[in-house]
Parts: C-alpha cells; sequence; structure tokens
C-alpha cells in the first residue's frame, strides 16, 4: 500500500501534460524530459521505506526477518506492577505490530538445541498467552515471557514479525508528496518539466519549503523505542 499516488504527486505539482501526450503519470514515458508514472511511483515507494525508518514505524504491512535481541533476565526483573510470574521481556525495535502467527512469523529462543542453529521457536513449541508460556503486547511491540524464558545469552531471542498500520494518516501522506515533489524537480531531466505557478517562487525556494515542512512532520512522527540489546 503507497503513501501516497502518482497522480496526488501530479496534482501537487499543477502537472497538466500538453494536447496528445500519453506518457508521464499517466503511462510510458514517451517524451523524453516528462517522468513515467513508473518512475514516480518507484520514487514514492523509496521514500515511503525511508520514512518508515525515520519514524521507526510503518503505516503498510512490512515484514522484518531475524531481528536478535540480547535477554538479561537479572536486567529485567519484575516490578510491582507486573505479575510476580513474568520473567522478563523483549522490545522489539518496530512497533505496533500484527498479533506473531505460527507459519508466517518466528519467535525463535536460543535453547542450545542442535536443530536450527540451537534456537527453538516458541510460536510451535510452546503456548501463547497471558497464564501461559508468553504474551505479546501488540501496540508496544514487547514480548512478555513467563512459565518460560531464554537464557542468559547474547543474540538469545531472534524475531520474525511484521508491523505496521492500516491507515494512512493524512500527514504522512502530505510528507511523501513534498518529497517525492521535491525531489522530481530537483532532477535535473525534470527540472523545466514543471510550471512553477502564480507565485514566482524559484524551484530551489519551493525545494527547499516542502524538505522543511516534511521534516516537521516527521519530527512530529517519530517516535523513541526502548531497545532491550
Amino acid at each position: 500500500m503507497p503513501y501516497a499516488t502518482t497522480a496526488m504527486v501530479a496534482e501537487f505539482l499543477n502537472f497538466n501534460p500538453p494536447s496528445g501526450y500519453v506518457g508521464g503519470f499517466t503511462g510510458d514515458n514517451n517524451w523524453r524530459t516528462f517522468p513515467s508514472s513508473g518512475q514516480v511511483a518507484t520514487r514514492i515507494g523509496r521514500i515511503a521505506t525511508w520514512i518508515d525508518q525515520q519514524t521507526r514505524n510503518a503505516w503498510r504491512a512490512v515484514t522484518i526477518t531475524n531481528e536478535f535481541h540480547d535477554f538479561n533476565y537479572y536486567r529485567y526483573r519484575p516490578v510491582r506492577w507486573k505479575s510476580f510470574f513474568d520473567e522478563g521481556s523483549v522490545h522489539l525495535r518496530f512497533f505496533p505490530i500484527v498479533a506473531l502467527a505460527s507459519g508466517v512469523d518466528k519467535l525463535e529462543v536460543f535453547t542450545g538445541q542442535s536443530a536450527n542453529d540451537g534456537y527453538e521457536d516458541f510460536l510451535s513449541t510452546r503456548v501463547q498467552g497471558r497464564n501461559n508460556d508468553f504474551w505479546v503486547d501488540t501496540n508496544e511491540g514487547i514480548i512478555h515471557f513467563k512459565n518460560s524464558r531464554p537464557f542468559v545469552y547474547r543474540d538469545a531471542v531472534r524475531v520474525t514479525y511484521r508491523h505496521g498500520e492500516s491507515t494512512i494518516p493524512a500527514d504522512i501522506e502530505r510528507a511523501t508528496v513534498l518529497l517525492t515533489a521535491a525531489e522530481l524537480v530537483s532532477t535535473e531531466d525534470y527540472s523545466q518539466t514543471f510550471p512553477e505557478g502564480t507565485q514566482q517562487l524559484p524551484f530551489r525556494d519551493k525545494v527547499t519549503q516542502w524538505k522543511e515542512e516534511a521534516a516537521d512532520i516527521l519530527d512530529y512522527r517519530r517516535r523513541l523505542v526502548f531497545e532491550s540489546d
């Protein structure tokens, strides 16, 4: 699911192709100086990935493969508001997450077994739930261990999981359009393609303004993640 569409970028840039033009934002690139819809879509996808990295969040389904975490039981002894039987927790780097499901995700804990590099997949061998072996806070991306826990060992937990939200906020959509437009206008091949509008503001100044507005949005959206390692 893209954070913006090529049509949104075209509208923002006031892009009106010449009469008879069939390329650019609506098809294949038949005019050398006009970006094709595929080229714009590629930029949108790349910028969306960059936004995910900057905000440590996602508004689409993103799979994280083999994320390692150390585990120190004594560092994560239960505090008063937790159950006495909590055996510690692991904080995933991205959240919120999709509920962990066997066969799709993995919660691999080092147990020293000979198979699978010494890791046991708890999703297949243990029981998930607040009163069972482990449970997951999907909103905060925290895995709580209860009746069983990892060894005190570096890279004790290896997780493959999905994170992201189902709705794209308007400000993230806006930031994606701003950054895509700024990149297109800054590209030499396309800088003469788009109209500057009625404000007579040079493109260089417009690009600066667009990037500053996008930076403000991402600063607001950036989330601090507590890492267990």
